[in-house]
């Protein structure tokens, strides 16, 4: 729990478990039942950006059903990555491929496939 921040607002339904998170963290709740929302539009729906997330997750996970449950952190990292701000796709490309351009490291072929034994440079 410790990576939401305390006094963040939950948008959520009224389940029970909801409400030890919204107490511990000290977060702004905004709680609905289906009932609250029975006919209205997607868009006048206070849930409907976490739906659309969880629309998101779920394809997002079906696209990569066959990972290792132990390495979730690795497949889930992508998606919050790309979920999170910068909200502008050029911003998040350069923080990818600036810290790649700026790293001075080389790595040559041949010591990566460990042909460079028995050769002088």
């Amino acid at each position: 729990m410790n990576h939401i921040e305390a006094g963040s607002t939950r948008i959520h339904d009224k389940e029970t478990t909801h409400k030890r998170l919204v107490s511990t963290r000290r977060l702004v709740s905004h709680a609905y039942t289906a009932g609250d929302l029975i006919g209205l539009k997607d868009s006048d729906n206070p849930r409907d950006p976490v739906n659309d997330i969880h629309h998101f997750l779920k394809k997002f996970l079906n696209a990569h059903s066959g990972f290792n449950q132990t390495a979730f952190r690795t497949i889930f990292s992508p998606f919050v990555w790309v979920q999170n701000p910068p909200c502008e796709m050029l911003e998040k490309v350069e923080k990818v491929l600036n810290p790649a351009f700026n790293n001075p490291k080389f790595l040559r072929a041949r010591s990566q496939f460990g042909l460079d034994k028995g050769f002088e440079s």
